[in-house]
């Protein structure tokens, strides 16, 4: 009887687990794109590695309530999910998840060149924007890391949840699962959306096009070490991404470090002190590709 239980669990954690590489598609971009400020990009390129941060210590509350609003809606909609189970559903989702555990994230722009981005993340014009493999950054499966696609689109998002009820559903109906058993399944569907809600954003930020790459929650304190920085008011867990330099990719199609675009704000001024930093540090890129934004910006 138990089998049977994690069976049905475990066809909901692999469906979950496919639609998020569906979302993803063939990854055709070459690179996508960190905006930081002057001490951040010094951080990453002189240790060479990444952070990525505990998900509830980001800067926008919306992170966590908006797709919970977005799954209570599709729910509240839906005749799959039995009344009887519908609270504790609810529960789990709102109340519980995330409550101790929370992904690590590290988030990234599709456009190497973007206004909002430098305001919101580059020192307002004064940053940097590095590129980054996407071969790279699909590799970080290796370390626990999977590279997801933001997904704005609110009649999708809906959409995708009803079709996850749909599929617990019917796991459900083809087995004879007493009361006890269905609560159980229905709870652990719950705890699998945390995967989606890492990746459910609203329409107002799509101008982003985001991607992120989001630890597995269930090894984070066995797999990843804690580290803590200040972020304004509050205290920030983190973990870090090391970044291999160019001739330490064991394998990994192209580079990590693809090139860097400077903000506004520099206008042409002198790259050498950035260039060698990056030569210092092993990172050979093709062409010196230091590039300068073309938004005028004042």
């Amino acid at each position: 009887m138990q089998g049977r239980v994690e069976n049905a669990c475990s066809s909901i954690r692999h469906f979950v687990h496919l639609q998020i590489e569906e979302w993803r598609g063939e990854v055709a971009l070459g690179e996508l794109f960190h905006y930081t400020s002057p001490e951040g990009f010094i951080g990453i390129v002189s240790n060479r590695s990444l952070w990525a941060s505990d998900m509830l210590s980001l800067n926008d509350a919306s992170e966590m309530t908006y797709p919970q609003e977005i799954i209570k809606e599709t729910v509240a909609g839906s005749d799959r999910l039995p009344e009887q189970y519908r609270e504790r559903f609810i529960t789990q989702l709102t109340e519980y998840m995330f409550r101790i555990d929370a992904p690590y994230v590290a988030c990234f722009c599709q456009e190497p060149d973007l206004l909002s981005q430098w305001r919101g993340y580059g020192r307002l014009g004064e940053g940097f924007a590095l590129g980054f493999g996407v071969g790279w950054l699909l590799s970080l499966d290796n370390i626990g890391f999977q590279l997801q696609r933001v997904i704005y689109d609110r009649d999708q998002q809906n959409h995708l949840v009803a079709r996850f009820l749909d599929h617990v559903a019917e796991l459900i109906s083809a087995e004879t699962f007493s009361d006890d058993e269905q609560k159980h399944i229905w709870q652990t569907a719950a705890m699998s959306l945390s995967s989606w809600v890492t990746m459910f954003k609203h329409p107002g930020f799509r101008e982003e096009n985001e991607w992120r790459v989001v630890s597995e929650i269930e090894r984070r304190f066995s797999r990843f070490t804690a580290n803590f920085r200040r972020a304004g008011r509050r205290v920030v867990p983190y973990t870090t991404i090391d970044i291999p330099h160019d001739m330490g990719m064991n394998g990994v199609r192209g580079t990590a470090i693809t090139r860097v675009v400077r903000g506004p704000y520099f206008r042409s001024g002198d790259r050498r002190g950035s260039y060698f930093m990056l030569v210092s540090r092993g990172f050979i890129l093709a062409g010196g590709r230091i590039e300068d934004s073309c938004i005028p910006f004042s």
